[in-house]
């Protein structure tokens, strides 16, 4: 009778390490499908588009200063210049002297 109790214990045991066994795959198999979708899935465009302002303020264009827009924003790298401009390399240098 002590060998019937004894299997008995033996044999709910295993049901209980049966039925975690159990779960354990099933968890593991729902978490591998979700990785599974999330790999498949396109990549978003959504999020270069959030706008991170800048980084320093352009200063205001004012046309008193004899520069067209592009020679006042970019100096030297315009290639847009618009006339009357009157952008020369040290007309940058002396704007900056008056800046400071």
């Amino acid at each position: 009778m002590a060998d019937n109790q004894q299997l008995k214990g033996n044999l709910a045991a295993m049901q209980h390490q049966l039925a975690e066994l159990t779960y354990k795959i099933a968890m593991m198999e729902t978490n591998f499908s979700r990785q599974g979708s999330l790999e498949r899935r396109p990549r978003s465009r959504d999020r270069r588009s959030i706008s991170r302002g800048r980084r320093f303020p352009a200063r205001p264009y004012t046309p008193a200063e004899g520069l067209c827009y592009y020679h006042f924003n970019f100096g030297p790298r315009a290639y847009k210049c618009q006339k009357p401009c009157n952008w020369s390399p040290t007309t940058i240098e002396t704007t900056k002297q008056k800046e400071n």
